[in-house]
């Protein structure tokens, strides 16, 4: 997230300031993306077909027609309560209705009263689309994407439908959202939320260490942070996080231990 001049100047700052914010709800999206694109993101597409498998038929397909309109909601769910997690959205979904949660998940700030916008807002009112309409949207969606990328007719197609029946599948997109918590993602979210427990675990050792170890330097009268310390510092910043670290923050001078 990008604060404006504004906000920094709120806060004390001048100039933009960039925060960071993590949430498993982004993380829950993403991965459908690459379940479903696996070669944009060099994953073994045997494996993605296998996950995909997991899932009831009626919510695979309902998922798959689904990327043709979402891809990553940034813009709804860093408007979410915390925490944002996969519980948070599947609540407010289940809160939003039926005929509101497709246009809530596909149209941001920035896409809200564009022509694409008045269109697939029009089809989901009438419930059907006219020739017309279908050639206006599949030229907006040609321009968005760049002259050299036309958009496949499936996409076009799976587009309008989903616009036509807002309601329906609404309710279609919530339970095979649901169901690819059950299948798949609940394990992942524990995996992931473990992860960031440790590592903070990890970050609040060193924090602690560091205060000690300024504390009594200090009043030593030697140096404040030694070069050691930046030594030890930059290699737990740069450890795996799949490993979390491999630097015991709180082990003595020269004594480091590597983890499973």
């Amino acid at each position: 997230m990008i604060k404006t001049d504004g906000d920094a100047e709120r806060a004390g700052r001048t100039g933009p300031a960039i925060e960071w914010e993590i949430g498993t709800a982004y993380d829950f999206f993403l991965s459908l993306w690459v379940l479903h694109q696996p070669a944009m993101f060099n994953v073994r597409a045997a494996w993605t077909a296998g996950m995909r498998a997991r899932l009831p038929s009626d919510a695979r397909d309902t998922l798959a027609k689904a990327q043709d309109a979402i891809i990553v909601p940034i813009h709804w769910i860093h408007a979410l309560d915390p925490p944002k997690n996969v519980e948070t959205v599947l609540w407010t979904l289940g809160r939003t209705p039926a005929a509101e949660r497709m246009h809530a998940l596909m149209c941001g700030p920035q896409e809200r009263g564009s022509r694409l916008d008045e269109l697939l807002t029009g089809i989901a009112e009438r419930g059907r689309w006219t020739d017309r309409e279908r050639r206006d949207v599949a030229a907006l969606l040609d321009e968005a994407k760049g002259p050299a990328k036309r958009p496949k007719n499936e996409r076009v197609q799976n587009l309008l439908e989903i616009c036509a029946d807002a309601s329906g599948f609404g309710d279609a997109y919530l339970a095979a959202l649901r169901a690819y918590q059950e299948v798949f993602f609940a394990e992942e979210e524990q995996r992931i939320s473990y992860r960031r427990r440790v590592l903070h675990g990890k970050i609040d050792i060193l924090r602690a260490e560091l205060v000690r170890r300024l504390k009594a330097q200090r009043e030593a009268g030697g140096d404040v942070i030694s070069a050691s310390d930046v030594d030890r510092l930059i290699g737990i910043l740069a450890s795996d996080l799949r490993g979390v670290s491999n630097v015991d923050v709180a082990g003595d001078e020269g004594d480091e231990s590597a983890e499973d």
